[in-house]
């Protein structure tokens, strides 16, 4: 949901429970205060996973590489929002019954959920939605790895690379 062309955030406690309230996006949220992030990875039968660079003119981690990924906006599921967030980004529709939760944990003030959607994406379906992604690619688990420690690739943590690389 958007009001006066701002996001508005569903607030949570940090089991996941509404907090029955919201807050826009930039709001610094208070203590005890969360909000549901979602990341979304494509995943080709041939094991190769579709990666993004991050466009140069975003305030949080510019030009890097990542999954896709942002905020869940009031009123969607985390699921809904990855489905919504894989289609803004990348162009790629998919029904959020299509998506697989494989990781979650608490990060600051967010409640970060990772999904993954399996199937086969032609480059003719990728459309960037150039305010957020300058580019994909296509890339197998260890060439993430080494982009990761590399500091090319957005580091998400050891258990979540092997939770993704491992989950079938």
């Amino acid at each position: 949901m958007r009001e006066s062309g701002r996001e508005v955030w569903d607030l949570y406690d940090a089991n996941g429970k509404s907090l029955g309230k919201t807050a826009y996006r930039g709001d610094s949220l208070k203590m005890g205060e969360y909000h549901l992030v979602i990341h979304v990875w494509v995943r080709r039968p041939d094991g190769n996973y579709l990666i993004q660079k991050r466009s140069q003119s975003l305030t949080i981690h510019p030009g890097m590489w990542a999954a896709t990924g942002g905020s869940v906006i009031a009123g969607e599921s985390s699921k809904e929002g990855a489905a919504r967030e894989l289609g803004e980004e990348l162009g790629i529709e998919a029904e959020p019954k299509e998506l697989r939760q494989f990781f979650a944990r608490k990060k600051r003030n967010s409640l970060v959920s990772a999904w993954l959607l399996e199937r086969e994406i032609a480059q003719s379906e990728i459309r960037l939605q150039e305010e957020e992604v300058s580019e994909v690619s296509w890339a197998t688990p260890e060439h993430i790895r080494s982009m990761v420690a590399a500091g090319k690739f957005c580091e998400y943590g050891n258990e979540y690379f092997d939770t993704l690389f491992s989950f079938c």
